[in-house]
């Protein structure tokens, strides 16, 4: 929702737990108020990538490989 533009998006979808819908709204939010596009989704999975690699950075510590 934007209220000061009058703008709410509703992305309606099946599969549980994707952000493609996170991604999607911010694309079309982007669209409509004239920002520059970004591509969403990479700077999602840039994000939820980033306890991974905290996670194998630990277990190579312990001497362990990581997942």
């Amino acid at each position: 929702m934007v209220p000061e533009a009058q703008l709410g998006v509703v992305i309606l979808t099946n599969p549980n737990g994707s952000t493609l819908s996170v991604a999607l709204s911010y694309r079309i939010f982007d669209a409509y108020l004239g920002a520059p596009a970004r591509d969403g989704a990479a700077e999602i999975l840039k994000g939820m990538n980033v306890p991974d690699e905290k996670a194998r950075a630990a277990a190579d510590e312990k001497g362990r490989p990581g997942k």
